[in-house]
């Protein structure tokens, strides 16, 4: 019953819906506790609940039920550390152990505490390291470790730690490379363009868009004569998309209202992208005008709360004015509600300090969405 419900919750997950995942890891969890509540001392019955705990925090991660993610990502990294306490020549509790510390530290991240973050982080790639020095022909361990270094370079970036994020990236296509120099099949063609594309992504995060389109262009070369294959050919798609998006973020910078003369399908996320920026380099003048523009060009719900967290930002920012910063907190406020309406309903995201300056400067008004969320994220 417990694999049963967790199949289901990854179907939920991959088809890009966290609640419904959330809803069967939680009932795949409960039946793996009452399996282990019956036999104590079993080892599997420990390591199945552990791995259910590991799948729900991240899938409460992804429905921004960050301290219920919290919560349970600690609860499965502290089983998996008992499991590889108990018998440490076990490679599969090693592996077990470094992926719940990655799954826990990206519930870190999203709570704020980005450096307990990264120090777990830290841990999780020291012991994929160990685990690939242990069998340098174990391809698993390879990807484990590629996966590791590409979860450290989209941290760096996050946080403007340019050479880091380069460096971190540029281990990550290495290591990716020598996987597919060991079996050139399709599939490791592709693993390593996509991880070309995500370098690529990295270096537009940190605003090297020359580096970016490089990236995307290795990556192409990877899929290269293979456009009607079903699985090279969706990656030189993407391939296509990302240079442009890669030139609409360059040129959003500049002008946010440049994204327009862009095709349709880059628009939205370059906005976001060219959002994040601006709030990251505290311009908050220009970066409400980009969420503004997040906002009028998306109907996605996600993309929604983008906006209103964008310019909760712009009223917590150092650089605006009292009289400004209050209209800001208006506009997130309003942003949050047209957020509530196109879907969004998630009350753990209203956690960070962004929020915190909203409260303070549009007080009743705030209080009084942040209900509506609380009321529309109960289950019916």
């Amino acid at each position: 019953l417990g694999r049963g419900l967790e199949r289901l919750g990854d179907t939920a997950r991959a088809a890009g819906n966290p609640a419904a995942a959330v809803s069967a890891y939680a009932e795949s969890v409960k039946a793996r506790e009452a399996v282990a509540g019956h036999d104590g001392a079993s080892a599997s019955a420990k390591r199945d609940l552990a791995l259910g705990l590991h799948k729900l925090a991240g899938a409460q991660a992804a429905a921004n039920q960050r301290g219920r993610a919290e919560v349970t990502a600690t609860r499965a990294t502290e089983l998996f550390v008992q499991l590889a306490e108990q018998d440490p020549d076990s490679g599969q509790a090693q592996r077990d152990l470094a992926q719940a510390y990655g799954e826990w530290g990206g519930v870190l991240r999203d709570a704020g505490f980005h450096t307990g973050a990264l120090l777990v982080w830290q841990s999780a790639l020291s012991r994929c390291e160990a685990l690939t020095k242990r069998d340098t022909g174990n391809v698993q361990a390879l990807e484990d470790e590629a996966t590791a270094w590409e979860r450290l370079a989209t941290f760096f970036a996050a946080r403007g730690g340019t050479e880091r994020a380069l460096e971190a990236a540029r281990k990550s296509v290495e290591l990716w490379t020598a996987i597919g120099t060991t079996a050139r099949t399709k599939s490791d063609r592709r693993r390593l363009a996509l991880a070309m594309v995500k370098c690529g992504d990295i270096t537009a995060e940190v605003r090297q868009f020359d580096a970016a389109r490089d990236w995307y262009t290795k990556a192409a070369r990877e899929a290269d004569g293979a456009a009607n294959d079903p699985l090279l050919g969706p990656v030189l798609k993407r391939v296509a998309e990302q240079q442009q998006y890669a030139s609409a973020v360059e040129a959003g910078l500049k002008n946010p209202r440049a994204v327009l003369a862009f095709p349709e399908a880059v628009r939205v996320p370059a906005l976001r992208l060219v959002t994040t920026l601006e709030v990251r380099a505290d311009r908050p003048t220009v970066a409400a005008v980009a969420a503004g523009m997040l906002a009028e060009h998306s109907k996605a719900a996600a993309d929604q709360f983008a906006a209103a967290r964008a310019l909760a930002s712009c009223a917590a920012s150092l650089r605006a004015a009292p009289g400004t910063k209050a209209r800001y907190a208006t506009d997130a406020v309003a942003q949050l509600r047209a957020a509530l309406a196109a879907g969004f309903k998630e009350p753990d995201a209203l956690t960070g300090p962004e929020w915190d300056a909203v409260r303070k400067l549009a007080g009743p008004e705030f209080d009084a969405v942040a209900e509506e969320l609380a009321k529309a994220a109960q289950p019916k």
